[in-house]
């Protein structure tokens, strides 16, 4: 009996893999756009820009943490946007 559940563990881990796979190269495909180029430049500039401010290490710390925050906040968000997207589209073409 157990072993169904394993194997049922062991189906969706790998058509989840399949799916991250899938997500990671789509992110790279992305990633080689104008638009993102031209957002990476203007984060590298940011960057300089934050490191360069006159703060206590306290301060510093608060915006880091917001910063590293708001970016896996984000990063979820994309995660689950094109898993949402990856079932809706299953679910549609399963109709």
């Amino acid at each position: 009996m157990w072993e169904i559940f394993y194997k049922m563990d062991e189906i969706e881990i790998n058509i989840g893999g399949i799916f991250e796979q899938r997500r990671l190269e789509s992110m790279r495909q992305i990633g080689k756009t104008e638009a993102v180029a031209q957002d990476n430049r203007d984060l590298e500039e940011l960057q300089w820009r934050y490191e360069n401010l006159q703060l206590t290490n306290n301060d510093r710390s608060i915006i880091d943490d917001l910063i590293f925050c708001m970016r896996s906040r984000s990063e979820r968000v994309e995660q689950l946007a094109y898993y949402a997207g990856a079932s809706d589209t299953l679910e549609f073409i399963n109709q």
